[in-house]
């Protein structure tokens, strides 16, 4: 038996070939074990504001060279609804 508690939101960021600076101002932004965020929800079609935590973060470097990477991890709704 399958009985449904709640639903969270997850949300999926990337930042694809950022410099080294911008990638590590991202992953500062989201060290928090909670953070506040507004995003737009396509379903409700309006903006929303929910306390999320963020899961693994992924920083793969693109070019040394050039001073690149991409950042990329989720933010899952803390509280489901």
């Amino acid at each position: 038996h399958k009985e449904k508690i709640g639903t969270c939101v997850k949300l999926e960021l990337a930042w694809n070939n950022i410099s080294f600076e911008d990638a590590s101002t991202i992953l500062e932004a989201f060290d928090e074990e909670y953070i506040s965020v507004t995003y737009y929800d396509v379903k409700s079609k309006e903006f929303k504001t929910k306390t999320f935590y963020t899961g693994d973060r992924s920083a793969k470097l693109y070019s040394f060279r050039l001073g690149v990477c991409t950042v990329s991890f989720n933010i899952i709704e803390r509280k489901a609804e």
